[in-house]
């Protein structure tokens, strides 16, 4: 899957860079992911009368928000629609890149650092965000519209839970890798994406390295896998034994969720 061709994935919401659907992808029993139950996103805003009326038409009943209550408050989900979707709030800290440059004050980090520090989040998230994760399909098995995951990027902690789900749908590993990929396209703009998301954040004048900041590699998800195969024994055994997805569950959300 080159980025072209899943142009038609991403939705031109205002301000937004990273809304897409997740459907459309093959599962391993000869179905397909549906586009009008899966979605994934950064932040953002429903400023504009054709926003809403887009929003509104895709049917979200469930909005997933991974962020934690700082991020929220400084960039609220303000999502005022005739039939505003519920909000789920399940807080991740790891993946948190604001928090992160806040702490640099202005330093710039080394070449590679921002990487080492993201490779060792998705290694964090599969041990410290099992309880979040759990929750979310525990809602997802329940819900009968459709469902977006979300952080302030979209692409790390709501990027990891959208590959949990792909994977519970039975879509394959190289697919789950080239969505998880479509990331880096997203934000391949870095100015528009630091703009966009780190406006107010103390980062200095030299902007180079940010590039770190808005995209993602294969090593994340290998080594967001390769923790949870060492907790469980194999990634199968982890989403039955850590999130709860024995076989009555994914025949449940498979129902739901592929066609």
């Amino acid at each position: 899957m080159s980025p072209d061709d899943s142009n038609h994935r991403f939705f031109p919401f205002s301000e937004c860079m990273n809304f897409r659907h997740m459907g459309g992808y093959p599962t391993e029993d000869g179905r397909t992911t549906r586009a009008d139950r899966l979605y994934r996103s950064c932040i953002f805003e429903l400023n504009e009368p054709a926003d809403r009326e887009r929003f509104e038409s895709l049917g979200i009943t469930t909005v997933f928000d991974f962020r934690v209550p700082d991020e929220r408050e400084r960039r609220p989900l303000t999502l005022e629609v005739t039939s505003p979707p519920e909000i789920v709030e399940l807080d991740i800290a790891a993946g948190n890149m604001g928090s992160y440059l806040r702490e640099l004050k202005g330093e710039h980090p080394p070449a590679g650092a921002i990487k080492v520090r993201m490779t060792s989040w998705y290694e964090e998230m599969a041990d410290t965000a099992m309880p979040q994760y759990q929750n979310l399909f525990q809602v997802l098995a329940e819900n009968e519209g459709a469902s977006m995951v979300l952080c302030n990027t979209g692409k790390d902690r709501s990027g990891m839970a959208a590959g949990l789900i792909l994977a519970a749908l039975g879509v394959s590993d190289q697919t789950i890798m080239e969505d998880f990929l479509l990331s880096a396209w997203a934000y391949r703009d870095v100015e528009s994406a630091r703009k966009r998301y780190l406006g107010g954040h103390p980062i200095g004048g030299d902007t180079a390295y940010l590039s770190e900041v808005f995209t993602v590699y294969p090593e994340y998800i290998d080594a967001f896998r390769a923790k949870a195969e060492a907790k469980a024994g194999s990634f199968s055994a982890y989403l039955e034994e850590h999130l709860g997805l024995d076989n009555a569950a994914l025949k449940n959300l498979r129902a739901r969720l592929t066609e």
